[in-house]
This record gives structure tokens, sequence and C-alpha cells, in this order.
């Protein structure tokens, strides 16, 4: 088990605890405590989204959405994603299912939701390792949120030429769309891979910007 597994056990124990009774008297307060807050930083985890379905440790939602790599053996998207077995080509099409799952295609979660309700009308700042997208999606305000991961669907120029990041979606749509999903990628041309930074003003080619080196810190976002 990695420390990863263990830490979300971990999460879902506590928060099995926290449903099973005896812990109202905590939960009046906190509640409490942020009816009567100016200001509120909140820290945005996985199990936010994990709870509403968006789990990446999970057999059950591997199965329900991915059932090809789950045919292939895999018991979780975390572990199809990390497999450092597979070819160039199957890593750029399981990023480009994952992207389009996690960011684009997957509902708002509710406990987004239900926690906007809670602070809508409060300062407040959003501070989330999350890189689905779900705090956008909920509603809230595009400049009370900084992930220092970026969007799973964030793009660069890998030279870099500039500072800017790209809204990548038409890109993983047309990854998505030459894959052959029953072998996760094996379909996808080099023609398409390397046709993808022409559509962009950029000198380089083009980079995921989620968990990359320092040159990632963009300064702007600009939709295709």
């Amino acid at each position: 088990m990695t420390r990863y597994q263990e830490r979300m056990d971990e999460h879902r124990r506590y928060a099995r605890e926290l449903v099973s009774g005896g812990q109202d008297e905590a939960l009046e307060k906190a509640l409490d405590m942020i009816r009567n807050a100016d200001r509120i930083v909140i820290g945005g985890g996985a199990g936010l989204s994990a709870c509403g379905g968006l789990n990446y440790m999970s057999l059950e939602v591997l199965k329900k959405e991915f059932p090809a790599l789950a045919r292939r053996g895999y018991h979780t998207l975390w572990e199809a994603l990390w497999d450092d077995r597979r070819t160039k080509q199957q890593k750029i099409g399981m990023m480009a299912a994952e992207v389009l799952w996690a960011c684009y295609d997957f509902p708002v979660i509710r406990a987004y939701q239900d926690l906007l309700r809670m602070v809508e009308d409060k300062d407040y700042f959003v501070l989330t390792s999350n890189i689905d997208r779900q705090f956008h999606k909920a509603g809230f305000e595009e400049e009370r949120i900084f992930e220092p991961q970026c969007s799973a669907s964030d793009l660069q120029c890998q030279t870099p030429c500039c500072r800017d990041i790209w809204d990548g979606e038409s890109v993983w749509r047309k990854i998505a769309a030459n894959m052959d999903s029953m072998h996760a990628g094996k379909r996808i041309s080099r023609d398409v891979i390397v046709a993808m930074p022409r559509q962009f003003k950029i000198c380089g080619g083009l980079s995921r910007l989620f968990r990359t080196r320092s040159c990632g810190i963009g300064s702007s976002l600009n939709s295709i």
C-alpha cells in the first residue's frame, strides 16, 4: 500500500466516524465558527472530490468510467496513470481520457456547491491541490481560487518561449477522437501528437502544466 493510499484510507475512516454519530457537538462548533467568521481560507483536497465519485483510488470507479483499463488488470486509475510499462502513445491516451473525465465531463459535485453556499457571503479564498476544476464548476469566483498544481487540462510551451498557459480541451478531445479505447491509446498516430503545437502561436512543443518544472508557472490563461 502506497503512502497516498494510506492517507486516503485515513480520511475515509475519519469521515465514517463523523457520519456515525457522536460528532454533533464538534460539527456544530465548526458551523458556528464559519457563520461568525469574517474571512475564511478553504483548503481543498482530494477527499472533497472523491466523496462525489471523482475517486482515483476506487476499483468501482475504474470499472464504471474506464472499463478497458480494468480489463487490462489495473485496480485503480492512479495505478494506470503511473504504470511505467506504457508506451508514449498509451500515456498520452490515458492522460486525455483522465482530463476529459475529471475536468470537463464530470458533473459538479454537490459537496462543492454546499461549501459555496456556506461561504459565498464571506471574504473567502481557496487554496487547493485538486486538479479537476470542481471549484470553478461550482461557481467559486475565479480570482479567489489558487491552484498550485494548476488544472490537469492546462498546457504550456515546453521551451518555454512565454509564460502563458492554455486551456487544452480542444487538444485532449482531438487526442481522444483518435484513440483506440480498447488498447488505451495504441491507435494515436505520431501525426496527431506532433500537430498539436500548430494550434498555438508558440515556438516549442506543448507540455502538460500539471506537476511540471518551475517554468510551468504561468501568468495568464488563454482559451483556444
